[in-house]
Order: C-alpha cells, then sequence, then structure tokens
C-alpha cells in the first residue's frame, strides 16, 4: 500500500515537472513561428513594392515616348502647313562672295578707314653705322647727304608716307622725314608731295 502511494507521488511529480518544462518550449516555438510570419510579411511587402514601382517606371517612360512622339508629328504637320502657305519662290542669284582680305603684315602699311574713303600711313627708318680712324669726321666718312657723321651706330632719320583718298577721283601722297644733322639737331622736312588721278568725269 505504501508503495503504491509513493508510485503515485513519483508519478505526480514527474507529470508536473514535464508540464512545466514544457510550457515554456511551447512558448518558445509559438515567439519564433509568429517572427518568421512577420519577416514573411515584410518580404512579400517589399518585393510587392519593387514589382509596383518597376511597373510605374515602365508606363512613365511609355508615356514619355508616346507624347514626344505626337509633339513631333505635330511639329511637322504645322511646318508642312505654313511651308504649303507660303507662295513658291524664284530661287535668287547667290550673293557676291567677298573674296577675303590679304594677311597683314609689319611691312605692309596701316590702313585707316576702308571702300573709297581711307589713309595708309607707313613709316621707314634710316640707321648707319661708320667709323674712322680721325677724332674729327665732320662732313661724313664719304661724300653723301646719308654718310655718318660720327663713329658707331647712328640714327640718321625717320621717313613718314601718307596716302589717301581726297575723293572720288583723286588721291594724295606725302613723304614727311625726321632728320638729324650734323650737331645733332632734329629737323623735320616735306621731303615730296603728289596727287594723282584714279578716275576721270565722263570717263
Amino acid at each position: 500500500m505504501k508503495l503504491l502511494k509513493y508510485v503515485r507521488v513519483t508519478v505526480m511529480a514527474s507529470a508536473l515537472v514535464m508540464g512545466a518544462t514544457a510550457l515554456p518550449a511551447q512558448e518558445t516555438n509559438e515567439v519564433e513561428q509568429l517572427k518568421r510570419q512577420l519577416q514573411q510579411m515584410r518580404d512579400d511587402f517589399e518585393r510587392t513594392q519593387r514589382e509596383q514601382r518597376q511597373q510605374i517606371d515602365s508606363l512613365t517612360q511609355k508615356l514619355d515616348a508616346v507624347l514626344k512622339s505626337q509633339q513631333a508629328d505635330a511639329e511637322k504637320k504645322k511646318l508642312e502647313a505654313d511651308l504649303a502657305k507660303q507662295p513658291a519662290q524664284t530661287p535668287s542669284a547667290a550673293p557676291p562672295v567677298a573674296l577675303p582680305a590679304p594677311a597683314w603684315s609689319p611691312a605692309s602699311p596701316i590702313r585707316v578707314g576702308s571702300g573709297g574713303t581711307y589713309a595708309d600711313l607707313s613709316m621707314v627708318a634710316t640707321f648707319a653705322v661708320g667709323g674712322s680712324t680721325a677724332n674729327d669726321i665732320e662732313g661724313g666718312t664719304q661724300l653723301g647727304g646719308h654718310d655718318p657723321h660720327q663713329n658707331g651706330f647712328t640714327v640718321q632719320g625717320v621717313e613718314l608716307n601718307l596716302q589717301g583718298a581726297v575723293d572720288p577721283y583723286f588721291r594724295a601722297n606725302a613723304n614727311i622725314a625726321f632728320l638729324l644733322d650734323q650737331s645733332g639737331e632734329t629737323g623735320v622736312e616735306l621731303e615730296e608731295a603728289w596727287m594723282e588721278t584714279v578716275s576721270l568725269p565722263w570717263n
């Protein structure tokens, strides 16, 4: 009898221990299952969002392409209508081709103005180098107005040339010289000036 009571008590204690152990395990399994379900729903929601975003982008691109095509067709039709309204024009003579101006070089005169009214400016400088064994070479190393009057390098003069149109029939020329004399003084003189005709009235 005592043995039977002992067995019953042992069985009941074991059952209580097993029930208490199974309860946390059951709760843990339920939490994990809920977490998996939540993660699955999140993944499905994000996948659905991506698919819808791709569909929206694709439809937007198709709509833009259709609108551009319609706009191009409308512009083409408008251009054709405008061309149809214009009267037929006979081809006009080609405009005269302007010849390119020659390239300027430092030796070319400077031109002020163009066409029938202009002025060309140019300048020429004269330099000389001479030497003599005599201390005083007054009168030049040789006879001549442009011979150096001193040993070494000298600037003998600068000549300014002016040429320009006076009117449709005449143009004028002038040469003005800036000279250095034997004593080193500067002088200005008009070397030459003249006018010439470029055309005459009544041919």
